[in-house]
């Protein structure tokens, strides 16, 4: 990743955002890029200088990082920190390094740090795929156990308002431990051999035949009304349901007949403003055509 500092960031925070000592080690595939899009992953690896970030437009991904800095220096000898494993799979090497390893007479607990947002607590699917990975690689290159998995969030977002107006249904506090569902060895063992065979499709595509990202990575997002007309195919957009409702209203009733009101997203929210590649990529170009198509 090139690191950019345009709006005027601390010096001290540059160089330390600098200062990344990532390494993924020896292997085919490190569980962060099976994890990734095999569109993305395959377009970071060919295209490193088309992957920037700016220090103040993206902070948290560098605050993130610092975070577990700290707490690797702060771990407790009963805990083993930032240990990378690697084991092989139908002649692929895998690799993973796990924030912490809590060891109790052959049984382990494997825990992950998160700074992140209330939002991404909506959807653990991700914490769950990357956690049984590193599951996997211990019980395969170890003799230990796996007896648990944890996410130990915190909520950079958390709003103490939010929690009092709706208690069951947002967090208690800003940092929260997550339970995540333990897979059995052969259903992590599938997984990560089908995530194995799309990156290694995805790698050996020029770039413009890699696979399209799949709906949620791209981030569907905002709340948008959509009017259409089956006689003719057509299809309009508001803001609100109001201006939907009054449009669909101002049809004759014949056309009402063959028109119908349905909600949908107004944006692919990641394409728009977190992809480096969304320039040149065909996904996001043809779905905004398509959006200026049906808008007329």
């Amino acid at each position: 990743m090139n690191i950019e500092n345009k709006h005027g960031a601390p010096e001290a925070f540059m160089r330390f955002c600098a200062d990344d000592d990532y390494d993924s080690g020896d292997c085919d595939f490190s569980a962060t890029e099976l994890l990734e899009e095999p569109k993305i992953a395959a377009l970071k690896a060919r295209h490193p200088d088309m992957n920037t970030n700016d220090i103040y437009e993206n902070p948290w991904v560098h605050i993130g990082q610092m975070f577990h800095k700290f707490m690797e220096l702060n771990a407790p000898e009963t805990e083993v920190s930032e240990q990378r494993l690697f084991s092989e799979l139908d002649g692929k090497i895998i690799s993973g390094a796990m924030d912490v390893q809590i060891l109790n007479h052959g049984r382990m607990i494997i825990g992950d740090y998160k700074v992140t947002s209330v939002f991404s607590m909506k959807d653990t699917s991700k914490w769950e795929q990357q956690l049984n990975i590193y599951a996997w690689l211990v019980e395969k290159e170890t003799d230990f156990v796996v007896e648990k998995l944890e996410i130990y969030a915190f909520l950079r977002d958390w709003r103490i308002s939010s929690q009092e107006r709706t208690p069951d249904h947002y967090p208690a506090r800003p940092g929260v431990t997550v339970d995540i569902p333990i897979w059995s060895f052969s259903k992590r063992e599938e997984f990560i051999r089908e995530r194995v065979r799309l990156h290694s499709i995805a790698r050996d595509l020029p770039d413009e035949d890699l696979p399209d990202c799949s709906r949620d990575a791209v981030w569907p997002s905002g709340t948008i009304w959509r009017i259409t007309r089956e006689d003719t195919g057509t299809k309009k957009y508001y803001k609100t349901k109001r201006a939907a409702t009054s449009a669909y209203d101002d049809m004759v009733p014949s056309v009402q007949v063959e028109a119908y009101m349905s909600k949908t997203h107004e944006t692919l929210r990641r394409c728009k403003s977190y992809c480096d590649f969304s320039k040149s990529c065909k996904q996001w170009a043809n779905w905004q055509e398509k959006r200026e198509r049906e808008n007329g």
